[in-house]
């Protein structure tokens, strides 16, 4: 299968299983001449695409050694991991990645997920097309382009604002979310209990945008994300089980 139908099979999938994804354009890794044509906010990639996978292709090592963060979904573990995927301009697609002991065996290729933080900056060659989007939220753009980064700015002057990813796995799901600077903490609540969990960094920037990973029962019908400043004030939330309303 070529890396073109695999990015785009996978980015199917996950866009009809993730109800919270916005429509914004995914920041997958598209070599130039390629049809751009797909909205989703949250990103999945498979690492194992050639030419975008930073060190080994195939895990090495489970658990990784490098994880910045470590959690239990009822025995499955989970990881945050320095991200490894770039894209044409030599940006990391995900600053960090959610590693999920069942999807990577040592031996097999790397499969895991990643979330952005930001607008992603497409470099067009001439003028793309747009046409109403088929899942009928916001419009399509088509034409020649490459992904290069992205820009933060409209993201960092709205601390409510994040963006969130999940996998399902033996009747749990795992999230992984992208939050602002100033956001050190999440309180997730559902019908199972509350809990809070601490935000984390990368150590490339220290002072950008912050992550966090937690595991919920997939059945549940409330999901809500609360965002905490260090002083424990509320900055903004939203239900993660309810699908976003498009503003406008």
């Amino acid at each position: 299968m070529s890396l073109d139908e695999r990015l785009r099979r996978t980015l199917h999938a996950v866009a009809e299983a993730m109800p919270e994804a916005a429509p914004a354009p995914v920041r997958a890794p598209r070599r130039l001449r390629k049809r751009v044509a797909w909205t989703l906010a949250a990103l999945v990639v498979p690492l194992a695409a050639a030419g975008y996978a930073l060190g080994a292709e195939y895990v090495k090592e489970m658990p990784p050694t490098n994880a910045l963060f470590a959690g239990d979904a009822h025995g499955e573990r989970y990881w945050l991991v320095p991200g490894r995927v770039l894209d044409q301009c030599g940006f990391k697609v995900s600053p960090l990645e959610l590693v999920v002991e069942e999807w990577n065996t040592v031996g097999q290729e790397w499969n895991t997920v990643g979330v952005g933080y930001g607008e992603t900056v497409w470099n067009w060659v001439g003028t793309p097309s747009a046409s109403p989007n088929p899942g009928g939220r916001g419009t399509v753009l088509t034409g020649q382009s490459t992904s290069c980064g992205v820009d933060e700015s409209a993201w960092l002057a709205q601390p409510a604002r994040f963006e969130a990813a999940h996998v399902k796995l033996d009747g749990d799901r795992i999230y992984m979310i992208a939050v602002h600077p100033t956001v050190t903490a999440v309180r997730v609540a559902t019908p199972r209990g509350t809990e809070t969990i601490a935000t984390i960094t990368t150590t490339e920037r220290p002072d950008g945008p912050r992550y966090a990973a937690f595991d919920v029962p997939e059945s549940s019908a409330v999901i809500t994300v609360t965002l905490l400043d260090a002083a424990g004030n509320e900055v903004g939330s939203r239900d993660l089980a309810r699908p976003r309303q498009e503003k406008g």
